[in-house]
């Protein structure tokens, strides 16, 4: 018997993919003012917000502003960053979430949003799944 064998799950609530790259991939919807639009993220383990969005997402998505933050970024800067709030369907729960944008063109899914999961990743088989606690 394995430690993940006394964990109380429920069952795997979302299952994603890994790449050649060893980018892990998982599906999740945004639900904007304007529309609703589900995208495969990028799974970031070096993120500890929620979502962050492409800029052109966000606009096709009506989002809305709700404030600033201060991050830091990989390298140690300090920017202020816009915050968005919008609905996310990420597994089998719906929840409110804050949202940053980036200018790059791949959404990224921090580990905000998986705060109360647990995450296994197989790189042999290039498959991840994602269990709610």
């Amino acid at each position: 018997m394995s430690e993940w064998d006394s964990l109380p799950f429920t069952s795997i609530d979302e299952r994603g993919i890994i790449d050649e790259y060893r980018h892990c991939w998982v599906p999740v919807t945004i639900v904007g003012l304007r529309q609703e639009i589900s995208v495969e993220a990028i799974l970031d383990t070096g993120f500890d917000g929620w979502v962050c969005l492409p800029m052109r997402l966000a606009v096709q998505l009506g989002l809305e502003l709700c404030g600033f933050q201060t991050v830091e970024l990989a390298d140690g800067t300090q920017k202020e960053e816009l915050v968005f709030s919008s609905e996310v369907i990420f597994g089998n729960k719906r929840d409110e979430v804050d949202i940053t944008l980036t200018s790059g063109g791949d959404t990224l899914v921090g580990l905000g949003l998986l705060a109360n999961s647990v995450v296994s990743i197989d790189l042999v088989g290039r498959t991840m799944e994602i269990m709610q606690k």
